[in-house]
This record gives C-alpha cells, structure tokens and sequence, in this order.
C-alpha cells in the first residue's frame, strides 16, 4: 500500500500547502516524479546533551538569542526530569501513524503532579517564544483569541517565557483566528490567510536559517461560518550541511521534540501525515505555511 501526493500549490518558497490521496496500489501510469510518502521520521525528545548541543547550535547559526536558547532549554530540561522514565535519550526512528511512543495520560498525571499550578507550555508558546525577534506584529490589531483561552492561561502562571509584556498582545494577535470562506477551496484559504495577516502588521523577517511553520486547521463554526486556525506550529531550522531541525512542543503535558529531516516534501509529508486524517470531512485539508 503506497500513499501518494496529489495536489502541490508551493514547495521551497514561503507557503507548502497539500493534499494527500488515500492508500492503494501504485498507478504504473504516473509520473516518474511522484514519490512515495514519507512513512517514518527520525526523532529525539531533547533528553541528552549530544542533541541539546545539536539544536543549540543550529539555534545559534541561525541568530536565536542565547537568552531565548536559555528559556527554551530550561523548559526542555523542566519537562524531561519531570518525565524521565517514559521517554528515550537521543534520537530514534519511528512510523509517524504509530507516534506518540510515549502514554499521554500517563505524562499528564505526572505533570500535574510535579507541577499542580502550571498549566506547561505548547507549540504555540514554544515557537514564539523562539520566533519573537523574527517576527513583526501591530500588537494592537485585532485579537479573535477565544480558542487561545488555555494558551493565555498558563501564561499567566508563566510569563517569564516571553521577553516582555508586548510580546504577550503580538503573540494573541499573531495565533488570532482567520475568518474564512465555508469552501474546500486551498486557494481561498491561503488568500484570507494573507490578507488578513497583512491587515494585522504580520511580518517575517528573512532569515534563511530560521522560519516558523504553521499547520492551518479549518473549523466550521456554523452554516455561514467558518474560521482557520493555527492548530499546531513548530520551529524550522536548517543545519550547515543543509538538514533541516523542526523544533515542537507536542502539547502542554507532551514532550518538547526536534524531527531531523532531509528537506521540507518530508516536513510536509511529516505533517500531514498526522493532521490530515479526516476524511469525507466539509472542511479542507489542513495548510502548512512557512512563515507568510
């Protein structure tokens, strides 16, 4: 059973967003190029010094600032002597369909009874607190932050992850909800995403050793409604010999994670492969963007 590409919008630019077919046998009619996709990625939890000092490094080529490395590293190491006993040092392989490899419920048990006041961190706290000085907002536009409630909680019991107060309204405005059309339509989508940003002052600086990766999720509020969403983001940053790192937080009481990948068709097929698994659904696939 091979699963196959079907749509590719853009690739190696600034905005990835695909499709993907269901399982069956391989069409002997289809173009050479059509490659098969990727079922297995290699993984690590950040738990040993070897793959601290990789990502500090590839951090530091691409201008992160030592303070930012400080807090994320700090937060990395937090997590890992709460949850020591379920997760594995260095790196390993696995099949992205059976990823987590860890108990979920059991790490959260384990978290809210290490840290009961702490509500942890998440991709989207995660990669701004990495992405903030590569990123330009007008903190002041317009905030549609109702699904950020859990987010703004536990900033509330840690604010020390952000540099500063200001931080905290761009990082609302920057994860605000995008008002959309009720269409399967990719192209509508990715065109209300870049509206909408620019009316907000969302800006990227170019950076070629750093970008934020955004998994846009499609969510239809009512029969005249809808909405895409930031559901999952991550931290992509590109080794001198040309890998790429993609730095996540798999959910507040899961562990931070960096994915080694060989180019963004696998970062792609990484993502999809775990949140495009709706099928039959109204909404749209999910759209990766990197940075705008």
């Amino acid at each position: 059973m091979k699963v196959k590409h079907r749509m590719v919008l853009c690739l190696l630019g600034v905005l990835i967003c695909i499709g993907v077919s269901g399982c069956g046998k391989k069409d002997e009619t289809q173009p050479d190029n059509e490659k098969e996709f990727l079922s297995q990625v290699e993984f690590s939890y950040m738990a040993d010094a070897d793959t601290q000092e990789l990502v500090g490094n590839a951090m530091s080529d691409a201008g992160i600032s030592d303070e930012r490395q400080q807090i994320f590293f700090q937060r990395v190491d937090q997590f890992n002597s709460m949850a020591e006993e379920y997760l594995t040092d260095n790196f390993q392989t696995a099949d992205i369909a059976k990823m987590p490899l860890y108990d979920p419920y059991a790490l959260q048990d384990a978290w809210t009874l290490a840290y009961p006041n702490l509500y942890g961190y998440n991709c989207r706290i995660t990669a701004y607190s990495l992405m903030a000085d590569f990123i330009q907002v007008n903190s002041n536009a317009e905030k549609r932050d109702d699904y950020l409630v859990f987010d703004l909680l536990a900033l509330d019991t840690d604010s020390d992850v952000f540099v500063n107060e200001q931080e905290r309204d761009s990082f609302r405005v920057l994860f605000s909800a995008i008002p959309t059309d009720n269409t399967q339509d990719m192209n509508v989508h990715v065109k209300n995403i870049q509206e909408i940003w620019k009316e907000r002052g969302i800006s990227f600086k170019n950076n070629n050793g750093v970008s934020m990766v955004s998994v846009f999720l499609h969510d239809m509020l009512s029969e005249n409604e809808s909405e895409l969403i930031i559901g999952h983001v991550g931290v992509l940053l590109k080794q001198k010999n040309g890998e790429l790192l993609f730095i996540e937080k798999v959910a507040f009481q899961e562990p931070y994670q960096v994915v080694r990948l060989a180019n963004r068709t696998e970062l792609n097929d990484y993502l999809m492969g775990k949140y495009d698994i709706s099928y039959g659904q109204e909404t749209a696939h999910p759209i990766i963007f990197e940075n705008d």
